[in-house]
């Protein structure tokens, strides 16, 4: 079982299929480093469950953010921004998750944050290759 996530909370989707306005409130509630945070849409299954989908996840990048900081995510292409809200003028990170239409017309997906603290990343071919030119210890050797 997850655990609650306190610290980022989402407010609200505005526009919801309006192509270049769809967007994601989110407000930092303590300073925190974005890096461990995944963005997501999902169909809910319950209290504080959700069911994702395979292939919508956006990470919010290695930002650090203060306590009542909004981060506003586009679904649409753009450049982050650092900016203010127009009305409160509290601290506002402007990300675009780069999806090519909206994402959220269907008023049932839901967005949800996903806080990850691990990961296992693939052998890749370099480092294949790295490690095959390391000397092997005798196996025969060992008792």
């Amino acid at each position: 079982m997850l655990r609650i996530l306190g610290e980022l909370i989402i407010h609200a989707v505005a526009d919801r299929g309006v192509p270049n306005k769809e967007r994601i409130y989110l407000q930092a509630t303590t300073d925190l480093n974005l890096g461990t945070y995944l963005l997501s849409i999902g169909y809910p299954v319950g209290n504080q469950k959700i069911y994702p989908s395979s292939d919508n996840f956006f990470w919010l990048g290695n930002e650090v953010v203060s306590a009542n900081t909004w981060v506003v995510v586009y679904t649409g292409p753009g450049h982050p921004k650092v900016t203010a809200m127009s009305d409160t003028k509290e601290p506002a990170l402007v990300l675009h998750w780069g999806k090519s239409q909206t994402i959220l017309s269907d008023a049932d997906l839901h967005p949800f944050v996903l806080s990850v603290d691990g990961i296992f990343v693939a052998e890749t071919p370099e480092l294949k290759e790295r490690v095959a030119k390391l000397p092997q210890p005798s196996l025969s050797q060992i008792k």
